[in-house]
């Protein structure tokens, strides 16, 4: 997973991304942006790395879902310094990044949120309880205290085989998940439907009611119905739904019925 530092300004995200910095030398780290990934040369900084941390995320660029997967995976890609041959590699570090907002990308699929973990940083510090260098100073005095309470979270998530997620992070990552993909936003958010009991509703009657909640909640460029369809399919497995065609070329999508929640 990839650690999100999220939350408001002047809330302690950059003082705990300077701590975990000083775990680490300085020929163990990079600092690569993931809407960098999909750039040909910038992913080879990661390269025989430990730690990947890149500071704030842009509220701008969006990041390359696929690539993000396969980097995150540690997959094999291809990688090139400049001016040298390209090469196979996988990439292996751990990446903390910090952010006043949620990650952006064009994949709406559950494989790009699944693989954060969103840590949330609601309170702001007061001005005059701010202490500047202060993440330098603890990672400095405690590194090896630090070091040693890592090594027991370890061996509690390699017994686990899965992290401890705050409920706070479940909650950032479906808002994530909506902001990436209007049709699940839609389908988890508009009172008109129901999902998931059962029924049966025409491609259009779902399609308009999209339309005007797309119109009246995320106000998002509306999809076409090719689109809407597409993603529709994406989501089925994960809300049990069915997307059939009748014989006279009718879509269908089993599992939705039109009705106040």
């Amino acid at each position: 997973r990839v650690f999100l530092l999220h939350g408001v300004p002047a809330s302690g995200k950059s003082q705990l991304l300077r701590i975990v910095q000083m775990m680490l030398p300085e020929e163990a780290k990079s600092a690569i942006n993931p809407a960098d990934w999909n750039d040909r040369f910038a992913p080879v900084g990661m390269h025989k790395k430990l730690l990947n941390i890149a500071g704030e995320l842009s509220d701008k660029r969006r990041i390359d879902g696929q690539r993000f997967k396969d980097i995150v995976d540690g997959s094999d890609i291809m990688g090139q310094y400049k001016g040298q041959d390209v090469f196979r590699m996988s990439i292996t570090c751990t990446h903390w990044f910090a952010a006043n907002h949620l990650p952006k990308t064009e994949d709406t699929s559950e494989g790009f949120t699944r693989r954060w973990l969103v840590l949330d940083f609601r309170k702001s510090v007061a001005e005059k309880d701010r202490k500047a260098g202060f993440g330098d100073e603890i990672g400095a005095l405690e590194r090896e205290a630090i070091a040693a309470w890592a090594v027991l979270g370890m061996v509690r998530l390699l017994g686990n085989n899965t992290y401890t997620l705050p409920a706070t992070h479940s909650e950032l990552v479906n808002e994530m998940a909506n902001l990436n993909n209007i049709v699940r936003a839609f389908i988890v958010g508009c009172r008109e439907i129901v999902v998931g009991q059962g029924g049966e509703t025409a491609e259009m009657k779902l399609y308009e009611l999209f339309w005007a909640y797309n119109l009246a909640v995320t106000q998002q460029r509306a999809l076409p119905v090719p689109e809407f369809r597409a993603k529709m399919r994406e989501l089925a497995m994960a809300y049990g739904l069915e997307v059939r065609t009748t014989p006279e070329g009718k879509t269908m999508y089993g599992g939705v019925k039109i009705g106040k929640r």
